[in-house]
């Protein structure tokens, strides 16, 4: 038996990326910082009760920025580990990934979180470009990225992934395609590469609306993704997920927990949990989020138990993002639903698109399908 997945969440950013909606918090002292920790370690026994002698397919440390934490980082994995064995958890085969800003690290850190277990580093990239960077609010500029991913591999890390951000304002196809380039020359595992998203309130959303930016065209967007797949592609990178890409036996476990829809926790504020029927988020503030773990009180600001259609649903529309799409026979067994009569008009109208085929037993997108997951999957849920 599997317990969850763990999503530990480390909120600390330096400043905010001026791209990035997702909650983060700075610094103000050591004192918040060691709160925050030893909070989370307070939930972490808390969110597992029940799963001891159980196997953890994955545990991910993300944020805001954990390696900010350069001091603090190792001896919390190492209360981590602690807390699993007195639950009598196993863990030693666990994918284990941190978060890495290339400006924060050096290759002592490397080496001393990987000699603590941590075997898979995602690093964001986002640009090689260093006007790309400065324009997103990056901290770190190109050369960084090569800094890390050398020190990394000579600490022994042979499971590495690189972010990377396209449809930038100003980008071009050409520069696109170079930074592709240049993250293959890095030789990495896993790349993610995602399309700018213009979330409300961020700082180049807000320089959008007042045009000192302008938004790539959709048609640039898709050139650029396609590029991408193309390029990947040709390197022997095989595309497991809409937006994510790898070597053959480098998938990350972790995510295709969230797009299989098998349970995992989230420890820490703003970080989401899913076990059997219900979903719940913690709550989005530092401080409140210390304070209720410490009373004992509830962490969570929102929690859903979802009847049987609502999860075959959702399970619908995350299964979509996967190449392989989902599994007819395994929905149905599932679920207890035949999901071709489910969605029958729904899967007619988009196979007449082109979005979507019926192959080998799994309802799927096409090549053109892909870059049109968002207006598909619409029709699932």
């Amino acid at each position: 038996m599997h317990a969850p997945s763990i999503y530990i969440h480390i909120p600390f950013c330096s400043k905010k990326c001026r791209y990035c909606n997702f909650y983060s918090a700075p610094p103000y002292n050591d004192h918040q910082i060691d709160s925050l920790l030893n909070a989370e370690l307070k939930e972490l026994p808390e969110k597992l009760e029940g799963f001891d002698g159980c196997e953890i397919p994955s545990i991910y440390i993300g944020g805001g920025t954990p390696s900010l934490l350069q001091e603090e980082l190792p001896n919390f994995i190492k209360n981590i580990q602690s807390t699993f064995d007195e639950l009598n958890l196993k863990y030693a085969h666990s994918e284990f990934t941190v978060e890495i800003n290339p400006g924060d690290v050096d290759r002592d850190f490397f080496g001393r979180i990987r000699s603590l277990g941590v075997n898979r580093l995602s690093i964001g990239a986002q640009s090689f470009d260093d006007k790309e960077l400065k324009m997103l609010g990056r901290r770190h500029d190109s050369a960084d990225v090569y800094t890390a991913v050398t020190a990394a591999r000579t600490c022994d890390f042979e499971n590495i992934s690189i972010d990377l951000i396209f449809a930038l304002p100003f980008q071009t196809i050409e520069k696109w395609r170079e930074n592709i380039n240049k993250a293959i020359e890095l030789v990495p595992n896993h790349i993610s590469a995602y399309s700018l998203t213009w979330e409300d309130g961020t700082e180049m959303t807000i320089a959008r609306n007042t045009g000192k930016l302008t938004e790539a065209t959709d048609q640039l967007d898709r050139e650029m993704y396609y590029t991408a797949v193309d390029l990947l592609k040709q390197d022997g990178m095989s595309q497991y997920e809409i937006s994510n890409f790898s070597l053959p036996g480098f998938e990350c476990i972790h995510n295709l927990r969230y797009w299989d829809d098998k349970d995992y926790i989230g420890i820490g504020p703003s970080a989401g949990s899913h076990i059997g029927n219900t979903r719940w988020t913690n709550i989005a503030n530092t401080k409140e989020y210390i304070g209720r773990v410490n009373d004992r009180d509830d962490t969570y600001e929102e929690i859903d138990s979802s009847d049987l259609i609502t999860q075959a649903r959702q399970a619908a529309v995350l299964g979509l993002r996967k190449s392989t799409g989902i599994d007819i026979l395994e929905f149905r067994e599932r679920f207890n639903i035949n999901i071709e009569e489910m969605y029958i008009t729904k899967i007619e109208k988009h196979i007449t698109n082109n979005l979507l085929e019926i192959s080998k037993g799994h309802i799927r997108l096409t090549r053109k399908g892909l870059s049109y997951c968002d207006s598909v999957a619409e029709d699932f849920v």
